[in-house]
């Protein structure tokens, strides 16, 4: 189980500065038999860059809707079914390959499974700069106390601290009081400089909740280097194969590029006069 599973597809080379759209998603271990169509729809509609998952079975369905997708996928078991013969735990897919992959077990592990729970870090190359995108995909540990909880945000900080670009922190964080959601919000902004995105009230009360908690399911990103595209933030409420709703967010790079972001639209109005 200490290792990454992966897929080495890819149709792109390098992500856009320009557009870099995310999709986070607990697929609920893939349960109902609806949401192949799902995610299908999902990855033809919003045409997300990087697909950032939880709760994944790694079944062959799922391997192969990526592979027709010509998606790059890497993924992180935390749970091994020895009976059924599968695997449970984190993906993250791109039509980019990444530069880069690692993972880690959190150290406390869920009471009655004994199981831990997994984080996968991947970089991806940024088009026009030397910086690359580190996105993390987290299942947060659930039934421990703040304790257990803030041990595994300090292990994944420990391991993005020294990383040189943006960075894209998402997934299911297991953020089910006020102390774990003050704690992730202070710690990650004063540490690695991100910032949570804000949905609006429609959207924020859609996102999963554990009965009058805080949401669960969030996107935290390096603000100075990343702008948030407007409107972008949204909860995908349609979508009915978990229970928890995909959540999808567009980022432009605002760091040094060769060719900046201002030249290159310009030179897109050259071309169309």
């Amino acid at each position: 189980m200490d290792r990454i599973i992966r897929s080495s597809h890819q149709s792109k080379k390098k992500l856009s500065a320009h557009s870099i759209k995310i999709l986070s998603w607990n697929i609920g271990k893939n349960k109902k038999s609806n949401w192949i169509t799902e995610i299908i729809t999902l990855f033809h509609k919003y045409t997300p860059d990087i697909l950032i998952l939880q709760e994944v079975k790694l079944e062959e369905k799922i391997k192969q809707v990526f592979n027709d997708k010509l998606l790059a996928w890497q993924f992180a078991p935390n749970l091994v079914h020895l009976k059924k013969r599968f695997f449970s735990g984190v993906l993250t897919a791109s039509e980019v390959l990444p530069n880069s992959e690692d993972f880690r077990h959190s150290e406390s592990r869920e009471p009655f499974t004994f199981t831990p729970k997994s984080t996968l870090f991947t970089t991806y190359p940024i088009d026009g700069t030397a910086k690359s995108l580190l996105v993390i995909n987290i299942h947060g540990i659930n039934f421990v106390s703040l304790k257990h909880f803030r041990a595994q945000i300090h292990e994944i900080i420990e391991h993005g601290h020294d990383h040189d670009g943006p960075i894209i922190f998402s997934g299911d964080f297991n953020t089910w009081n006020k102390n774990r959601i003050k704690f992730l919000e202070k710690i990650l902004y004063r540490k690695l400089n991100l910032r949570a995105v804000n949905f609006d009230r429609k959207h924020q009360k859609k996102i999963k909740k554990f009965m009058f908690s805080p949401p669960l399911d969030h996107i935290f990103y390096s603000y100075k280097q990343l702008k948030l595209i407007k409107n972008s933030s949204m909860v995908l409420r349609s979508y009915k194969s978990s229970d928890h709703k995909p959540i999808l967010a567009e980022f432009q790079y605002t760091g040094k590029t060769t060719t900046s972001i201002t030249d290159a639209k310009n030179e897109e109005l050259l071309a169309i006069a």
